[in-house]
């Protein structure tokens, strides 16, 4: 980047307005297409197994990708909504005084919290199979879009079987078997 502002200085310092400096910065920083990588990521996210924190941050880091130029705050309300946990949004849903046009973003997120909370809490929501974890260490969840964490290290899962078969008694072994691994555990030991 030193390299990048050392050669466009002067060009750089000319500029009317940061958005120019920042679209100079986009052009030669971005990836082509980011900012569809990002709707398509924010418009398909859902909470699905996540914790609602989770949902929500990862729904935030989209938006920010794109900007609020892009996303509305009403739109993002709506997102967060909608696409909430299916009782969680029905139990918002169900307040009479709720009105998506006029609450606060903060104020609909505590709203969320409080409820999801409850809902856990009494048993009706349940977060079994949640892990809780930090942005850089989360494994990601290809089918809601949500990207690894930089610091996530994948462990490699693998599965082993054993058959256990009734003894009725007459399977045991004979003498010079069990002579030999005393003797094998002996030498082992020595």
């Amino acid at each position: 980047m030193v390299t990048w502002w050392s050669s466009g200085r002067k060009e750089f310092l000319k500029l009317s307005s940061w958005d120019l400096f920042k679209l100079k910065i986009e052009e030669r920083f971005m990836p082509k297409g980011y900012k569809m990588i990002a709707l398509q990521s924010f418009f398909l996210c859902e909470q699905g197994k996540l914790q609602l924190l989770d949902y929500a941050t990862a729904l935030a880091e989209a938006q920010n990708a794109v900007g609020i130029s892009v996303i509305s705050t009403y739109i993002y309300k709506c997102q967060l909504l909608f696409h909430s946990h299916p009782i969680l949004l029905l139990h918002i849903m169900a307040m009479p005084e709720f009105n998506m046009e006029t609450i606060r973003f903060d104020d609909l997120m505590s709203l969320l919290s409080m409820q999801w909370e409850s809902l856990i809490a009494e048993g009706i929501a349940s977060d079994d199979g949640w892990t809780d974890h930090v942005g850089r260490t989360c494994p990601g969840d290809a089918t809601l879009g949500i990207l690894p964490g930089h610091d996530f290290v994948p462990v490699k899962k693998e599965t082993a079987g054993l058959i256990l078969t009734k003894n009725n008694g007459e399977d045991q072994p004979d003498r010079a078997t069990l002579n030999f691994h005393h003797h094998w555990e002996s030498w082992d030991a020595g």
